[in-house]
């Protein structure tokens, strides 16, 4: 993802424990890069990793992750926890159809944002009158409220 901001309703899945690794986009990644994430993701502080220890792991320190040596508090692949509310996902969360797979929807979405991007940046100018030359009511209004300063006619 890359930096992207987070979807609607993600920040209150991850707080739930509604969260996974698509294949298509974690494959390439480790099971134990996966596990420190899970345990960054965690919600009750007593069981979240803390920044030292996240300091120390092979992921920030380039070595190889020791093999056999599980991470404390992390999940181990047969040991899936079941949430117990069944996950329920809203009628407008459903917008991928069967075709689109995860790299064409991320191209879609860099797509989309270079055109706002240039709806944002178009080449419009700025003119702005003086409040002596524009016809403002409420300006106009102010006026007669306060005599004091002189009146601006339209």
């Amino acid at each position: 993802m890359k930096g992207l901001a987070l979807s609607p309703g993600m920040r209150n899945r991850i707080s739930k424990g509604y969260y996974a690794f698509p294949p298509e986009e974690w494959d390439h990644v480790s099971q134990s890069t996966k596990d420190e994430i899970r345990l960054l993701l965690r919600t009750d502080p007593t069981e979240r990793m803390t920044i030292h220890t996240l300091m120390n792991t092979p992921l920030v320190t380039g070595e190889k992750a020791p093999e056999g040596i599980p991470i404390p508090g992390a999940i181990e692949e047969d040991e899936d926890e079941v949430p117990e509310e069944p996950v329920v996902v809203p009628r407008s969360v459903r917008f991928l159809r069967d075709g689109v797979k995860a790299p064409r929807l991320h191209s879609i979405q860099e797509e989309v944002g270079r055109a706002l991007d240039m709806m944002r940046l178009g080449g419009d100018l700025v003119f702005l009158k003086g409040p002596q030359v524009s016809c403002n009511s409420l300006l106009a209004r102010r006026t007669t409220a306060h005599l004091s300063i002189p009146r601006v006619q339209c």
